[in-house]
């Protein structure tokens, strides 16, 4: 049975003891060293967190490839539509890359995401709060 504290920390790091060949202490040594990690505690939490999201991206992956293996050829039929009418949709249509090209000298790839800024001149701000810095403090009337 295990036993869990009330008020423990679940991020908090705790202490265990392993016993390990000589090969993989060199090793866990070697990449604490290669990795500029502090120990081969962090070095073998890296190496843990690394199993665990390729693990993890595994099971999606199979997940993923279940659903569409399931799906009856109308089904496909209809997701490969929903698909295409998708991709239609995020594409630039010839009318608006061209007046990207013509009007905005950047390449159709940039899109509107990005305007040439006219020369303006520059305006001097002041900084927040600094106005009040000089006034003088108010006086209560009611004394």
């Amino acid at each position: 049975m295990i036993l869990s504290m009330p008020n423990a920390n679940p991020h908090r790091k705790r202490r265990r003891t392993f016993t390990l060949s000589p090969a993989s202490l060199a090793y866990l040594e070697h990449q604490a060293r290669q990795r500029k990690l502090a120990s081969q505690s962090a070095f073998l939490d890296e190496l843990l967190l690394e199993k665990t999201m390729e693990q993890r991206r595994a099971a999606l992956e199979a997940n993923v490839a279940a659903y569409y293996d399931s799906l009856s050829d109308e089904e496909v039929q209809e997701q490969r539509a929903w698909g295409e009418l998708a991709e239609q949709s995020l594409a630039l249509n010839d009318d608006e890359a061209t007046y990207v090209e013509n009007h905005d000298d950047q390449s159709p790839a940039r899109g509107d995401l990005v305007h040439a800024v006219t020369n303006r001149p520059s305006r001097k701000r002041k900084a927040p709060g600094r106005h009040r810095i000089n006034q003088r403090t108010k006086q209560s009337s009611t004394r």
